[in-house]
This record gives structure tokens, C-alpha cells and sequence, in this order.
């Protein structure tokens, strides 16, 4: 047999069932509203775009210019003469700023800038024409294969340590 309840105990059930239905509708609208908030927050706002360039370097590019270097490098692997280097230094101080102007010109930038850094990575003492072939290498290699633009920050900051080591080597330029 089924107890009766008292008028206190059905008037306490009655309220519970309805701050239970209260409750529930709440957590329904504040799920629905967390979704909204994401779902909205999650689109491909301006301001959510990173600033770093997606890399869509060219491999054949690269590839290419991996092999100017060793076959740039493998020259002067018993060491570089006065004559190289000099000129060396002299088309790439004729040349600054105009690296970029078609592949042939790169390819050039790419073998000197090799073979001034596979001739001098290991002396200390001539750590400047290391320097300087390490960064017109990477300066061209990177534009080359489509990586950077002449234009980018770190083009323009790899011409700047260009012109910095020209300048300790005698040769100046704009």
C-alpha cells in the first residue's frame, strides 16, 4: 500500500520537480550558449591569422641549389686562391642588391656564397668570408626555391649582414 503524503511533504515535491526542471532548462541554455561562443570564436577571424608565412618552398628549387653548393664547395675543398676570392668578392660587392634579378644571377650568388664558406668555415681567422658566403647562400637559396621573398624581413636582414661583412672586407656598397 502506497503512503499518503502530507500536504507539507507534497507541497516540498512539487517544488523540487520544478526547480529540477529550472535547472535543467539552465544547463541547456548555458551548453547551447558555450557552443555559440565557440563555434563563433573558432572561425578564421583576420586577427586569428599567424603572421608567420606558410612555407611552400619549391623542392626541386631547393634540390637545385643543394647542388650548386657541393659542387661550389667541392672547388675549393683544398682551399681557395687569392684569385677565387677576389673574385669572388668583387661580383658579389658588383652585384649587391641585384641577386634576385633571374635564376642565372642566383645560381652565381648561390656558387659564390658557397665557395666562400666551404673554403673558410674551419678558419677562425677568416670567419667574416664564412660569414658572407654562409648568408648569400641562404639569402638566395631561400628566394630560389620560393621560400622568401626578396622582399621579406629575413631577405632584407640577411642583405643587411651582406653589406655589414662587404664592408670589414674593404668593399662598400648601397
Amino acid at each position: 500500500m502506497k503512503k499518503s503524503l502530507t500536504p507539507r511533504e507534497a507541497e516540498r515535491k512539487a517544488k523540487n520537480k520544478k526547480l529540477y526542471k529550472i535547472t535543467a532548462i539552465l544547463f541547456a541554455f548555458a551548453a547551447v550558449l558555450f557552443i555559440i561562443v565557440i563555434a563563433a570564436t573558432s572561425g578564421n577571424n583576420e586577427e586569428d591569422t599567424p603572421t608567420t608565412p606558410v612555407v611552400t618552398a619549391n623542392k626541386e628549387a631547393g634540390d637545385e641549389m643543394y647542388s650548386i653548393h657541393d659542387e661550389a664547395r667541392d672547388k675549393v675543398s683544398y682551399g681557395m686562391t687569392d684569385t677565387q676570392r677576389d673574385e669572388a668578392l668583387e661580383w658579389i660587392a658588383d652585384n649587391y642588391g641585384n641577386y634576385f634579378q633571374d635564376s642565372d644571377t642566383m645560381k652565381k650568388a648561390a656558387e659564390y656564397g658557397s665557395m666562400l664558406y666551404g673554403a673558410y668555415m674551419d678558419d677562425k681567422t677568416m670567419s667574416t668570408y664564412s660569414q658572407l658566403g654562409y648568408d648569400l647562400f641562404q639569402t638566395v637559396r631561400d628566394v630560389y626555391r620560393e621560400y622568401e621573398s626578396p622582399e621579406s624581413d629575413s631577405t632584407l636582414g640577411n642583405l643587411q649582414q651582406i653589406k655589414e661583412s662587404l664592408a670589414e672586407l674593404g668593399y662598400f656598397v648601397d
